[in-house]
């Protein structure tokens, strides 16, 4: 239930996530959203918010960076 009231959140207030410094996803500036260790990984592309990954936050941040490159393929 928690990740659906953040998801829901993020829809109404896109800019709520912290800015992801450097890292584009297909153009489009990368927010995160966290929710206790986790954190939703999105991009907003005007009216269009995608979702990139789930993120465990006692992860390497270096290895979200490649994550999402990858992910532009």
């Amino acid at each position: 239930m928690e990740v659906m009231e953040c998801v829901n959140s993020i829809s109404v207030f896109p800019e709520i996530g912290v800015l992801f410094e450097g890292i584009a996803y297909h153009g489009n500036e990368v927010r995160m959203f966290n929710i206790r260790q986790n954190a939703i990984v999105y991009s907003v592309d005007c009216a269009l918010i995608t979702i990139i990954v789930f993120w465990d936050n006692r992860q390497n941040p270096a290895c979200l960076a490649k994550l999402i490159e990858n992910r532009k393929l």
